[in-house]
């Protein structure tokens, strides 16, 4: 019985080729074969995006927590502050999915013009490219606060370049460790004076007096 049945199966599969062209011949068959294409490729499509939405949507709700966190009222006078005790050219706050190797840029005071710039607000960056840059985001993890020759890597990178920037530190926000969820950005258009004065001095107070004002910037944009 057994191998009849697997006889008739094979009959069945010789046939299908057959089958295939008689149906195609058809114009309903040819519709109905495009139909089941076009809406298989649709179905699979679907499939393999539906995880990668998912992703997007909860490092989107991610950064919501974190924003939810920052005290935006306190964007202008703690930034301008800093700024201009600091003698930078300009500041950001960013909040940061280290997840989704991504920084959303928040607010950014420009000294010259003493105003915000919202070119590029709510807009999404890597958080690093370079291996430079991800050496330095380990060293702001573990030290707080960290400088670097500027890199462009991204449109905003190029806009700073544009600029004169040339230098940047950065400072997590708040600078407490285990509870990072954003930066500050100090850019300058050369390394600033009170950095090479405690190189060349050998001077450390001069750095602690530097970091400890961006630390300060850093704890006061968060909600208490």
């Amino acid at each position: 019985m057994m191998p009849e049945r697997i006889k008739a199966v094979g009959e069945v599969i010789k046939s299908l080729p057959e089958l295939f062209k008689v149906v195609v011949s058809k114009w309903w068959g040819a519709f109905a074969i495009s139909f089941v294409i076009v809406v298989s490729t649709a179905c699979a499509i679907v499939f393999i995006n539906i995880d990668h939405w998912a992703e997007i949507r909860l490092q989107d709700q991610n950064k919501q927590n974190f924003i939810a966190r920052f005290d935006e009222s306190k964007f202008n006078v703690e930034i301008s502050t800093l700024v201009k005790n600091s003698k930078a050219a300009s500041a950001s706050v960013w909040v940061v999915d280290v997840g989704s190797n991504t920084k959303r840029l928040l607010y950014r005071y420009i000294s010259e013009s003493g105003k915000e710039d919202k070119i590029f607000y709510n807009e999404d960056f890597p958080l690093f490219y370079f291996d430079e840059n991800a050496i330095a985001f380990n060293r702001l993890i573990r030290k707080n606060i960290t400088c670097l020759n500027l890199i462009p890597e991204t449109n905003y990178g190029d806009q700073l370049a544009k600029e004169g920037i040339s230098y940047v530190c950065f400072a997590p926000v708040p600078p407490e460790s285990g509870q990072f969820i954003g930066l500050i950005e100090l850019e300058f258009k050369s390394k600033p004076d009170e950095l090479i004065k405690s190189e060349e001095q050998n001077n450390p107070a001069k750095r602690v007096t530097f970091e400890n004002r961006l630390k300060k910037a850093s704890r006061n944009i968060v909600k208490k």
